[in-house]
């Protein structure tokens, strides 16, 4: 089974208040839906909410070591912040728990600043372990990172290669996200909270 991230954009006010950021990503708009529309207001954040789990590891330990040595996290699983924005009634003023499963998913609840994402040590080199088909190895220069591995298959070879913590999250975290989030204010009055599905 997948695991999936629920996110929340939020930035702090100059009287210390935090405040929800609505966003969409490029899907919501190529695929309008009637359940979830986009936000008045809201802004363009692509693939903040996509499946990638080398991201999940650096914002606090989720799916870690799947297909790689740990990456290390910015920090383990927190729990909501206390001064989360909206705290305590949802969108029709209804009553919520504390623990907020309906939009931060099951387990590891967590939250960073957009100070904590550039602060972190993205050039940390990674062993990553994956299966390549025969053909791949002959050709292969043992250093270049396979374009396409699985995690486990019974045919091919599994071979190691080295990365950094930034080329195995992918670009769009640095073209895309952390651009936007820049945008939002000062790092330390921007942050992310999350948690996760299985």
């Amino acid at each position: 089974m997948g695991c999936d991230i629920h996110v929340r954009i939020e930035c702090r006010d100059g009287m210390g208040n935090w405040h929800k950021v609505p966003f969409h990503t490029q899907y919501d708009v190529d695929y309008p839906s009637k359940y979830s529309p986009v936000e008045e207001n809201s802004i363009l954040v692509d693939g903040l909410n996509r499946r990638n789990y080398n991201f999940f590891a650096v914002l606090a330990n989720g799916r870690n070591e799947t297909w790689s040595d740990r990456i290390p996290p910015i920090a383990e699983p927190r729990g909501l912040p206390s001064d989360l924005s909206g705290r305590g009634v949802d969108a029709d003023g209804c009553h919520m728990g504390s623990d907020y499963d309906w939009e931060f998913g099951d387990h590891s609840l967590s939250y960073i600043t957009l100070q904590e994402l550039l602060d972190y040590s993205w050039d940390q080199i990674i062993i990553n372990r994956g299966f390549v088909s025969d053909e791949f190895v002959n050709g292969w220069d043992g250093k270049t990172p396979p374009s396409s591995y699985a995690g486990w298959s019974n045919r091919g070879q599994q071979v190691e290669w080295q990365n950094t913590v930034k080329g195995m999250v992918g670009a769009h975290i640095f073209e895309s996200i952390i651009p936007t989030l820049r945008q939002l204010g000062d790092p330390e009055d921007v942050r992310l909270v999350f948690g996760f599905d299985s």
